[in-house]
């Protein structure tokens, strides 16, 4: 038996889609950039004050999402569902 990933993600995020970093986040490949989105909302990371936190609902988040991300499972080996529409693996890979 093989365990294939399944993962929901935004068509935005599916078009950038790199695969997963160790701890199970979204890596998205901004024009050879590697960036982990945060875990709780899929977004980028800032400052807010003195800590890295959630761009979008501003948890804190860890310095991963600081750093450039290193790719765990690659997307082709990911099926991937976007929100209304059928699960599929990314073409291409």
């Amino acid at each position: 038996m093989i365990n294939i990933l399944a993962v929901t993600m935004t068509r935005e995020v599916y078009e950038e889609f790199a695969g997963l970093s160790a701890s199970g986040c979204l890596v998205i490949d901004r024009g050879g950039e590697l960036i982990a989105l945060t875990p709780c909302c899929a977004a980028f990371a800032t400052f807010c004050d003195t800590s890295l936190c959630c761009k979008s609902c501003y948890g804190e988040a860890d310095v991963e999402h600081l750093l450039p991300a290193q790719v765990a499972v690659p997307a082709a080996l990911i099926n991937t569902c976007i929100p209304g529409l059928p699960r599929r693996r990314k073409e291409g890979s």
